[in-house]
Order: structure tokens, then C-alpha cells, then sequence
């Protein structure tokens, strides 16, 4: 109880973080294309902290050349990068602002000359050593001068980062949520959280204690991300060979991000607020960042060398087609970027610099294919609990006593609107549509709740189960036996003619031994030493007429509730570890869902609502 209630508060925390990073994100994303009073960013700054180490047009023209020191800003000294943020936090597009800075001069190695329009030519080439401090004045410009096209907004920003973020959010809260103790569903949240944080924005425009708080999010996954992709790889469906073996690679790789971390955090940190503090890391944090980026490449590639081994390995065929949909789809997703990184250290360029905005668009485009795989493994083949807990959530969300309430409340506003309409001579055309509305809306929302209500029947909830676990796993022969009384009789049958009239005792042996185990049991009924040897031959009759492989019990709140019984699989191959675990979690949600069934058709109909 004590871990289940860690798990969640886990999860909460996860949940807070990652959705304030990515609605701070998404609204300064939005403000710079339609916020009219936000300004454009003059200068950029890097590694050299106070040097210019990317120039804009205003910049350019107002003498500011790339590589020159910055001294102070509108006066204020230039301490920290949160001086800048604050000065264009209150300025608006067209003022001035005001750079005091040191001009340097054009590197010797440097051979290139000036250009029309070449606004990151580093230096003056008219001299020969640092000139004195000079102040000069930028003109502000807007953050966004003309909004993008239709196609370049819809890409660049509502897909890659409204919305592509957001999806990998909640299906890795949806998937944690549903199986916190699987600890492959926590490796899923570190790689799609790493992936909504790759797409977000963390601008300096909200002030240092948002900002700091989403630098510290945004580097704690940027390293968690790779180390989770490696996990996922070495686990699922079931622990790789090469890691049994060489276990001591991944603590090696775990081991060098963690002592990276505090570096990354002091470099968020004094880059935002005091330079002088890390102007020590400053000298050899390019260097640093390639160890950093090589470290998490080999850590990606050890995703690709496990799955690939496993995939070429594995002698179950449910375990083989989800491999080959997860590393062909990763394959695919990860090889554009992949050479972008490998330029970018050969260059020594930072990612994406050099390379044609369209080329890196579609790349990044491309690199969604991975989380999407995942999700379609994860989501389609495997977590079948998702679907139980949809509907037992609909069933809650629109359970009878609800139901009638917005009913009753879409009656009142439809009579409402009838008498606005009646009284205006002529008849005004917003009502109409409002009443066209209402009518609409009460006609789906019928259609939709008596759907939901469907799902409040016990039959719909087992044929709904009994579906989801024939189409992952291959299972023809399916039964439900729920509990009446004193025994549990057969109340669903998939797959092959059954009795009516089978039953088990609720004190026989089978049921006695499924209330005190903690998953499924398997029936091998031609083995002496099997549990069913201490079964009646009764019991052995009914566990035949089943066709039964394995048994997995349906617990309720206090009490065992029903028994799922499902006959081999198609492909003939036992179930695998991996199967028994998400048996055993549909159980945990397919009895609880059943039993609030029984408890929402026993409560009494509400007055003119006898056959809701």
C-alpha cells in the first residue's frame, strides 16, 4: 500500500512538473507569433557567457558584431542572462535598447570577408586589438513580424509543439497510471516526458523562479530521456541477454549521468543568474558536451542492440511482431537525427546549425515515428487495462444520477430558448441557432449516454474484456464465471459451446486456491503433482468442459467476484511472464468494473427516469 501510494504521488509530481513546463512552453510559443507587444531576441549568448556568440539584423546594424563582450544592458551590469530577459520583458517592439560592450577584432584565422546581409561575421575587421567600451543603441523589433503561413504554423507549432508534446504527456501518464508497479510503463514516462521536453520552449520571459524551475525540469529529463530508451530496450518485453551478461554497462552509463548532473544543473543556474559563478566550467564545456552527447548515444544505441537481439532471438511470435513494429519504427524515427547529431560533432556546431531548415524540419517530423511506435506496441498490443479503465471511468463519469442531471439541464435550457424565440417578432436568427443547438446536443448526448449506460451491463463489460484479450493475445476459448451466492457460475462463454448449468462451489478447492494466490494459475491436468490433484473430480469436470489453460481471479473489494478461464493460445505457446502480468492487472480493473456494475443497476431509477 505503503509503494502503491509513492507510486502516485510519483506520478503527481511528474504530472505538475511536466504540465506547467509544457503550458509555459506553449504560451510563449503563442505569444511570439501573436502577442504584438513581444520583442525579438537582439543578441544570443552560449558558452562564453558574456561573448556574443550569435548576432541578429538590429544587432548587426547597430554595430554589435558577433564575438564582441557585453558589459551591461540599459545600464545594468550584464551579471547573468536573466538582465536581458528582464529589460526586453519591458520593452515593447521599436524601442531603443541600450549595449554597453567591448569591440574585438576580426580572429587572424579568418579569411572570409564581410558580406551584404552576413550579420554573424565574427568581429571588426578594422581592428587589430579590443576596442574600448562603446554604447550603442537596438532597435527592437517583434518577435514575430509577419505570422508564418497556414503550413509552416501548423507544423512548426501546433503539431510539433502543442500538440505532438501533449500526446506523449498523457499516454505516459495513461499507461503509469494504469500499471504504476511495471517498471517498464516508468521507463515509457521518462522517454515520452523526454520527448515533450525536446519540443518545448523554455523562454526567459516568465522570470527567474518559473524559469529555474523549468531549466532544472528541462535538463532532468534531457539526460533521464537517453537512460530511459535504454531501459525500455534492455526490459521489454522481458530482460535482454547481452544485459544478464553485462549487466555493469548500463550502471557505467547511469553512473556518468549522474555525475554530469550537477554540472548541468550549476551551468542552468549561474548562466541565468551569476556568470562569474561558472566561469571556470566555461573553457571546457564544449568538450564536455560532446563526452555528454556521446555517452547518450551509446546509450540509444544500446535501445537498438537489445531490441535487435531479442528481436532475432525470441521463439514467441506475439513477442516477435511487437519487436519488429518497435525497432524498425525507432530504426526509422531516430536515423535522420541521428546523422544531424554526428554532423553537428564532427562541425562542432550546435544541433541543427548548418543544416537547411527544411532538411531539420523533416527530420524532427520523422523522429515523431518513434514515440508513435511506441505507442502503438505499448497501447495496442499490451496494455489492455487501458481500454477496462476507459470505460469503467466513462461508466463513472456518466453514471445515472449524473446522467439525469445534465438531462434535466439541457431540457431547461431547450425550453428556454423556445420562449426567447417566441417572444421576438420576427424571429431573431441567434436564437434559432441556439435552439437548433440545444436540440442537437441533447440528441448525441442521449445517443451517448445510453452507449455509456450499455457498459453499466455485465455483458457488455465481459464481451468488451473478452475482445480486447482475443485480438492481443490470440486467445480463442474465453469464459466468465461471476459469483451467485455460493458458487460461480458461468455467465460468458467465447469461442465454443458451454453448459448452461456450469458451475464451481465457492468452497471448492479451485476457487480456495485462486482466492489465496496473487495471479493466475495454470491447469495441467495431465501432471500428478499439478493443484488440481486436490480437486474434486466434479471440479475437474467443469475445468474440461472449460478447456481451461489458466485461471486468473476477479477480485472485487473484499471478496473474490469471478474467474476469467482462457484455453491456449492459437499459436500453441505458453503464456510468458509478460502475459501473466497483464492478465493479472486487467483482473485487478475487469473485477472492480463488474462489481460497481452490480452496484450502479441497483440503484433506484430516478423519477421519470425508469428506463435510463
Amino acid at each position: 500500500m505503503r509503494s502503491s501510494r509513492f507510486q502516485y504521488a510519483l506520478l503527481v509530481l511528474v504530472a505538475v512538473g511536466s504540465l506547467t513546463y509544457y503550458f509555459t512552453s506553449v504560451i510563449a510559443a503563442l505569444g511570439e507569433i501573436y502577442n504584438h507587444d513581444a520583442v525579438h531576441l537582439p543578441l544570443h549568448f552560449g558558452y562564453r557567457l558574456t561573448v556574443v556568440s550569435g548576432n541578429t539584423p538590429e544587432g548587426f546594424q547597430a554595430g554589435i558584431r558577433w564575438g564582441d563582450s557585453v558589459l551591461a544592458i540599459n545600464g545594468r551590469p550584464f551579471t547573468g542572462y536573466a538582465v536581458l530577459m528582464d529589460e526586453l520583458r519591458k520593452s515593447r517592439p521599436d524601442s531603443p535598447l541600450a549595449v554597453t560592450f567591448i569591440p574585438t577584432p576580426t580572429p587572424p584565422d579568418f579569411h572570409m570577408s564581410p558580406q551584404v546581409g552576413q550579420f554573424n561575421f565574427p568581429g571588426h575587421p578594422e581592428l587589430t586589438h579590443p576596442g574600448p567600451p562603446c554604447t550603442v543603441s537596438i532597435q527592437l523589433q517583434p518577435a514575430t513580424p509577419q505570422r508564418p503561413r497556414f503550413f509552416r504554423l501548423l507544423t512548426e507549432l501546433y503539431f510539433l509543439v502543442i500538440f505532438f508534446p501533449l500526446g506523449c504527456l498523457l499516454l505516459a501518464f495513461w499507461v503509469v497510471a494504469s500499471r504504476p508497479r511495471d517498471k517498464n510503463a516508468w521507463f515509457m514516462l521518462g522517454i515520452l516526458v523526454y520527448f515533450a521536453a525536446i519540443f518545448g520552449k523554455n523562454t526567459g520571459y516568465w522570470g527567474d523562479a518559473l524559469y529555474a524551475l523549468n531549466a532544472f525540469w528541462d535538463q532532468f529529463w534531457l539526460e533521464a530521456g537517453p537512460l530511459s530508451i535504454m531501459l525500455f530496450g534492455i526490459y521489454f518485453p522481458e530482460r535482454a541477454k547481452l544485459d544478464e551478461r553485462f549487466p555493469w554497462i548500463k550502471w557505467l552509463l547511469i553512473s556518468a549521468a549522474v555525475l554530469f548532473a550537477p554540472l548541468d544543473f550549476a551551468w542552468a543556474y549561474g548562466f541565468r543568474i551569476h556568470f562569474a559563478s561558472i566561469h571556470w566550467l566555461s573553457p571546457i564545456l564544449l568538450k564536455y558536451y560532446e563526452v555528454q552527447t556521446i555517452i547518450f548515444m551509446v546509450a540509444i544505441g544500446i535501445y537498438f542492440i537489445a531490441l535487435a537481439n531479442k528481436l532475432y532471438s525470441s521463439k514467441r511470435p506475439d513477442d516477435r511482431r511487437r519487436l519488429k513494429i518497435l525497432y524498425w519504427g525507432s530504426t526509422a524515427a531516430n536515423l535522420p537525427c541521428f546523422l544531424i547529431v554526428v554532423y553537428s560533432l564532427i562541425t562542432g556546431r550546435d544541433f541543427g546549425d548548418g543544416v537547411p531548415s527544411w532538411l531539420l524540419l523533416a527530420a524532427l517530423f520523422i523522429f515523431t515515428l518513434f514515440p508513435i511506435s511506441l505507442a502503438y506496441v505499448v497501447v495496442v498490443h499490451r496494455a489492455l487495462e487501458l481500454r477496462i479503465l476507459l470505460r469503467q471511468g466513462t461508466k463513472y463519469a456518466l453514471a445515472r444520477t449524473s446522467i439525469w442531471i445534465l438531462r434535466a439541464v439541457l431540457i431547461i435550457g431547450i425550453a428556454r430558448a423556445i420562449l426567447n424565440l417566441l417572444s421576438h417578432h420576427p424571429f431573431h436568427l441567434v436564437d434559432e441557432v441556439q435552439l437548433f443547438g440545444l436540440v442537437a446536443l441533447f440528441i448525441v448526448f442521449r445517443f451517448r449516454t445510453a452507449e455509456a449506460q450499455s457498459f453499466t451491463d455485465t455483458n457488455a463489460l465481459m464481451e468488451t474484456v473478452s475482445g480486447c484479450i482475443n485480438r492481443a493475445l490470440h486467445v480463442d476459448r474465453i469464459a466468465i464465471l461471476l459469483r451467485s451466492g455460493e458458487v460461480f457460475c458461468l455467465q460468458y462463454a467465447s469461442g465454443f459451446e458451454a453448459r448452461s448449468d456450469l458451475m464451481l462451489d465457492a468452497n471448492s478447492e479451485t476457487i480456495s486456491s485462486l482466492t489465496r494466490s496473487t495471479g493466475p494459475k495454470t491447469i495441467y491436468q495431465d501432471n500428478p503433482r499439478d493443484w488440481t490433484v486436490a480437486t474434486t473430480d466434479a471440479e475437474r469436470v467443469a475445468l474440461r468442459d472449460l478447456g481451461a489453460e489458466m485461471l486468473i481471479p476477479l477480485p472485487g473489494r473484499n471478496r473474490l467476484i469471478g474467474v476469467l478461464a482462457l484455453g491456449p493460445k492459437r499459436s500453441e505457446e505458453p503464456y510468458s511472464r509478460s502475459d501473466r502480468g497483464l492478465l493479472q492487472s486487467v483482473a485487478i480493473h475487469t473485477g472492480l468494473a463488474i462489481e460497481n456494475s452490480e452496484l450502479v443497476r441497483t440503484l433506484p431509477p430516478r423519477p421519470g427516469n425508469a428506463n435510463a
